[in-house]
């Protein structure tokens, strides 16, 4: 494996893992407040989102590179090794980015319009669309591009990607589908704006846990421990008696 997609590959793992854990500071600080799920009415969320409109962008920008740092793992591992999956990890995130972008934008835009001069009624028809394509169509092919990087991971024998790391990465991409897809199910199988947001909270907790793990399995294949150097195992001396 050469060292420049390798690198690349780490780093953009690292990028993800940094602008992920920014961004749920921004969802509690910043976007909460004006998001089904969140401590808010209807008419609370859309008068949030009126006075406070550059809160209200500067917190999904951030997020908006989150979708960023998903198209640069998938592209990393494009250069690297799976053309196949990794290409079809690349498509995946981009059919993701598509209506999420769109949502998030046009959230940020002629959602706060709307919030400052509109109705009631006609914001919370465009909010119950737009979060339809951020939550459920956008979310849901990031997680089908998940699956694909765990494939790819698992699938590199020098990376020692480990069986748990793949039972921990399934369960995490699963509840992270079912959320996706929940809204789209019968009404007596569909869970509250408030579980919602809760398994997502959760859902990107463990996500940061995801990444981190990866990064460090990715650098550490590259890195092996060796007998003296800069990457041998620390050794904490023995105090010395006194005399």
């Amino acid at each position: 494996m050469s060292r420049m997609p390798r690198l690349f590959l780490e780093r953009t793992l690292l990028f993800s893992f940094c602008i992920h854990g920014i961004a749920m500071l921004t969802m509690v600080f910043f976007l909460l407040a004006g998001l089904p799920g969140g401590p808010n009415d209807g008419a609370a969320r859309m008068a949030y989102v009126a006075h406070m409109p550059w809160l209200w962008r500067l917190g999904w920008f951030t997020w908006q590179l989150t979708a960023l740092s998903d198209l640069l793992i998938s592209l990393a591992l494009l250069r690297i090794r799976w053309r196949l999956m990794a290409l079809l990890n690349v498509l995946l995130v981009v059919a993701g980015m598509i209506p999420d972008q769109m949502g998030q934008v046009l959230w940020m835009t002629q959602g706060v319009a709307l919030a400052q001069y509109g109705t009631l009624t006609l914001y919370n028809q465009f909010e119950a669309t737009v979060f339809l394509w951020i939550g459920v169509f956008g979310g849901g092919f990031y997680t089908l591009a998940a699956v694909g990087w765990t494939w790819c991971f698992a699938t590199e024998k020098a990376w020692r990607w480990s069986r748990n790391l793949t039972i921990y990465s399934l369960l995490l991409w699963s509840l992270f589908a079912f959320l996706s897809v929940n809204p789209l199910l019968p009404s007596f199988l569909q869970l509250s704006s408030l579980w919602i947001a809760a398994g997502n909270a959760l859902g990107f907790i463990l996500l940061l846990t995801w990444l981190a793990l990866a990064a460090e399995t990715v650098m550490r294949a590259a890195r092996p421990d060796q007998e003296v150097g800069r990457y041998a195992p620390g050794i904490i001396p023995a105090p010395i008696s006194s005399v």
